[in-house]
């Protein structure tokens, strides 16, 4: 990314500061009151003391300064209080703003103070808006002037915050606070007194129209001291409604995640008081481990403490040890109980039944299935898991280690001066994964990361900035997420595209995304492919806005059989509609998009600039630096520089304040570089049996990394590797040679491993087949876990080489499910980049993945069984190569031929079942499935 780029981020995050401290210097007649004339400015608000003002005027006797000041003239009985108000301008709460002011009486016991405003929590008895006053100094000094100050307005604030959650629960909504107006409490005994006042200065004063939120012109005569009680919808929409979004904490800073608009952090360990004090300051939650008996917590901390994690990664097995904790925490003190959190692997609805929020894992981006597939997965478990909690989900945030270990070892290959973390890091991945459990149903989230989030390079940067988009998006869908009512989904001509639809009485949000194979890693290129929705709306007077571009775009509807109709001429690869009526949720839905749109059109621009970059990487190994050679290429290269051209009169139209246009530029940018990325992955897609058989295409930062990889194999040589037992027809050459199995829910599943006689050219057959016990019971399939696997012989293998497996499996019977089959993986790179083969009865289906040894030692493939499946292993083989580092263009043999032996290798204790041939009878709708030899 280009210098010239970056500081022109550094002059857009400067340029607000700089214009509130011209602004403030060149107004100071906005940050005081001499009391100069013109009409009495205080007002008599409330008092318990039957207070009446006989007197007010700007008077000319004996003023502090100046010629004037305010005369006060109060009568009043028995009490405590006689409120009198001043209103300013919205103002935000900082300990560099310091309200002074100079009074005079004959009496003592005058205070000053700032009355604050909590916009988004309303007072439990009265139903009106909450507010409070915090308290400065007392005038003592009957007979003279005396100037009363408030100073460290931050500390009293959250002294004040404290109480207030104390007296009316910690789950009550400070958000969003602010200043409207100078008290004074004038009360100083029973009788009729003189008030005067002088010189009141604002210094520090940063209204909040300065930072973006805009106020009436009028706003002097909008102050009221009361709220009316605002009515049922309008109390809803102004309140944040936000999705719970919680981050994996590995050291961060507690005031950086605050920034980035977490609700709390997951902890690995027991918070410190240090933690929860700062925690607590920045309205942070906190999940963590169950403490252990006898440790304390500060008393005023504890609200700080949202719940206690008692698991992550469960699988069935572990079932026992939640209960166990559950006991446990059920023995704490009162004061520490607190919900339940568990992340699981599996069997989601009993889980939900020991814990109060089960976490699911979303499947990652590279794993098999399509995307509509792991949707659908989602949506099921989160039906499950909802009946007793909110229905969380895991997302990772950045390529998973298992991926990116295999990342690192291609690029220390051919391309040693990559950066690791640029292989790892995938923001349009990431923001489209949220999507994808948006529309499956999730409603909170735990990102899940890898290592600190931090901001040391270029990757950082992009990766921090799709973050913040992500945010973006859950703060504008967070009302129909949290609070809404899943309805139908529209109708859309296009199976490509996934989409759900949430109702709040008649106002209807509807998400959709693009879904075509790949759209999980780099987003398809979708402008220019109309789309056309179809929806039932419960009110046909309502409106259509399409929410794009920063703005709210009015479309126009057709009467359809269904409902209304209406089309997208160029949808983005996200788009969001909004169906209402209401001015009050439209005012909410416009004000969310200004306010994050100068941030949105920022961030965009480092997203886009940093996949340009990306793709003329790509361009440049792909064509080998000839792109002039190809009509292909010199197409990509036109669309790159179109999309350049765009992204810098994006930035000129940000700096212009132009932000709309800002935000329009660059999606079109985007979708045109997006063309690229996209056309890339489908070609190196293509030769593959499937997109897990090669971890070089999990992201489109390594898809650099595909062809440069198969330009050096190209100029190397495949070494076929002996694996005892591979032709499957000896089981005793397997057992020696390390062959072993595993079963698990043999309680729920009939599961079978036998060899089978081999039809030319292959010499023989491994089965394996899981078929459910109860016919209205099928096996969970998918990302669930696996009822049976297999671990092949080891074979040794040394760092840096790329492994190939290949094979052929012949399905016996259907899967019962798309995301069933048989799981092919190896231990390098684990199940999160296995191969799932099925298909129709009868078929081959080739078996293909490409690994890279990340140290000398054994390689073994294993197969497992999801769901309901029966398929035979064939012709099953293994071969290196050292991929060349010269430029030469002739054949290299770098390795040895590589001899095993026998046994030489043990299976590890504890997991193995009996021996791996077993009878298994042939189910009656499969007569023709092959018989054991036995």
């Amino acid at each position: 990314m280009s210098h010239s780029y970056f500081r022109a981020r550094f002059c857009l995050t400067i340029l607000p500061i700089l214009l509130v401290l011209v602004f403030e210097s060149a107004c100071p007649a906005q940050r005081g009151d001499p009391f100069e004339g013109g009409e009495p400015r205080w007002r008599l608000v409330e008092s318990d003391c039957a207070a009446q003002l006989t007197q007010q005027e700007i008077s000319l006797i004996f003023p502090r300064s100046g010629r004037t000041s305010e005369l006060v003239e109060v009568a009043c009985t028995h009490g405590t209080s006689a409120i009198l108000a001043y209103p300013i301008e919205p103002s935000t709460i900082i300990d560099e703003f310091r309200p002074r002011l100079c009074t005079r009486c004959s009496s003592s016991q005058i205070r000053m103070g700032v009355r604050v405003v909590f916009p988004f929590a309303t007072h439990p008895a009265t139903g009106s808006r909450l507010t409070t006053i915090l308290w400065g100094d007392v005038y003592s000094t009957p007979g003279q002037w005396q100037t009363l100050n408030l100073p460290s307005l931050v500390q009293r604030f959250r002294d004040e915050s404290v109480a207030i959650r104390q007296r009316f629960g910690s789950e009550i909504k400070l958000d969003g606070a602010f200043i409207d107006c100078i008290v004074l409490n004038a009360y100083t005994g029973p009788g009729r007194y003189r008030l005067q006042i002088d010189d009141l200065e604002l210094p520090g004063m940063i209204t909040l129209a300065q930072l973006g939120n805009s106020q009436p012109p009028n706003w002097r005569q909008l102050w009221r001291w009361r709220f009316a009680a605002p009515s049922a919808e309008s109390q809803f929409w102004a309140q944040p409604n936000l999705a719970p979004v919680w981050i994996q904490h590995r050291g961060e800073q507690l005031s950086w995640l605050e920034s980035l608009g977490f609700t709390g952090l997951v902890t690995s360990q027991v918070p410190t008081p240090e933690q929860l004090q700062t925690a607590q300051q920045l309205e942070l939650g906190i999940i963590s481990p169950p403490p252990t008996f006898g440790v304390e917590f500060p008393e005023e901390s504890l609200p700080t403490l949202k719940g206690w994690l008692i698991g992550t990664a469960l699988d069935k097995q572990q079932k026992g040890f939640v209960d166990e904790q559950a006991r446990r925490v059920a023995a704490l003190p009162k004061q520490l109980q607190r919900p339940l959190v568990a992340e699981t692997l599996e069997d989601f609805f009993q889980f939900s039944r020991s814990t109060d929020e089960v976490i699911i894992p979303q499947p990652i981006a590279a794993s098999a299935g399509s995307e509509q597939e792991k949707i659908h997965w989602l949506n099921g478990q989160l039906q499950a898991t909802k009946q007793r909690s909110e229905g969380w989900v895991s997302v990772n945030l950045g390529v998973p280690p298992s991926i990116s270990s295999q990342l690192i070892a291609a690029k220390q290959s051919v391309a040693p001066d990559t950066d690791d973390n640029e292989l790892a890091v995938n923001p349009v991945g990431f923001r489209h994964q949220v999507t994808s459990a948006v529309i499956a149903g999730a409603r909170g989230f735990l990102i899940r990361t890898f290592r600190p989030l931090d901001i040391k390079d270029a990757a950082d940067s992009a990766q921090i900035a799709g973050l913040r988009l992500v945010q973006q998006d859950l703060q504008l869908w967070g009302p129909w997420i949290v609070g809404g009512q899943r309805v139908q989904s529209p109708a859309i001509d296009s199976s490509d595209w996934a989409s759900a639809a949430w109702a709040i009485e008649d106002n209807i949000l509807v998400v959709a995304k693009a879904t075509s194979l790949g759209a999980q890693s780099c987003s398809p290129p979708t402008m220019g492919r109309p789309l056309h929705f179809g929806l039932a709306m419960p009110n046909t007077r309502q409106t259509v806005f399409r929410l794009t571009g920063g703005r709210m775009e009015r479309i126009a509807t057709e009467p359809g059989a269904a409902g209304a109709r209406w089309a997208i001429e160029q949808p983005a690869a996200v788009e969001t509609f909004l169906i209402t009526s209401s001015p009050t949720v439209i005012n909410f839905t416009r004000n969310q998009l200004a306010e994050s749109a100068n941030t949105v059109a920022a961030d965009q621009i480092e997203l886009v600039s940093r996949d340009i970059a990306h793709a003329a990487r790509i361009l440049e190994s792909r064509f080998s630096g000839n792109a002039a050679a190809s009509p292909l290429s010199l197409s990509h290269t036109r669309a790159l520089s179109s999309a350049q051209r765009m992204v810098d009169s994006s930035l000129r139209a940000l700096r212009n304040q132009q932000t709309l246009a800002a935000i329009q530029l660059n999606l079109q940018a985007r979708d045109a570089v997006q063309s690229v990325l996209f056309e890339s992955y489908k070609n190196a897609s293509s030769a593959l049996a499937s997109p897990q058989s090669s971890p070089l295409i999990a992201t489109p930062a390594a898809l650099v990394l595909h062809w440069k990889i198969a330009d050096a194999c190209g100029r190397s040589q495949w070494q076929t590797l002996s694996m005892p037992g591979s032709e499957f027809t000896n089981l005793a050459t397997m057992l020696n040679a390390g062959w072993s199995q595993q079963r698990r829910l043999e309680e729920q599943a009939d599961l079978r491993v036998e060899l089978v006689p081999g039809v030319a050219p292959a010499k023989g057959g491994l089965r394996m087949a899981s078929y459910s016990k109860t016919e209205n019971n099928p096996l969970q399939s998918g990302f669930a876990g696996a009822s049976l696997r297999i671990r092949s012989a080891s074979v040794p293998v040394k760092a840096g080489q790329l492994v190939r497996v290949s094979g052929n499996a012949a399905v016996v019977t259907n899967a019962s499910a798309p995301d069933a089959g048989l799981l092919i993986y190896d231990n390098q790179a684990g199940p999160s980049l296995g191969q799932l083969v099925h298909g129709e009865k009868g078929k081959k289906i080739p078996i293909e993945l490409y690994r890279f040894a990340l140290a000398d030692g054994e390689f073994r493939i294993l197969a497992e069984c999801r769901g309901e499946c029966d398929m035979v292993m064939e012709d099953l083989r293994v071969d290196v190569i050292q991929p060349a580092t010269n430029r030469y263009n002739f054949v290299t043999n770098p390795l040895d031929r590589i001899r095993l032996k026998g046994n030489s290798l043990s299976p590890p204790s504890g997991t193995l079942s009996p021996p791996i041939v077993s009878e298994l009878p042939t189910p009656s709708s499969s007569a023709s499935q092959p018989q054991s030899p036995n």
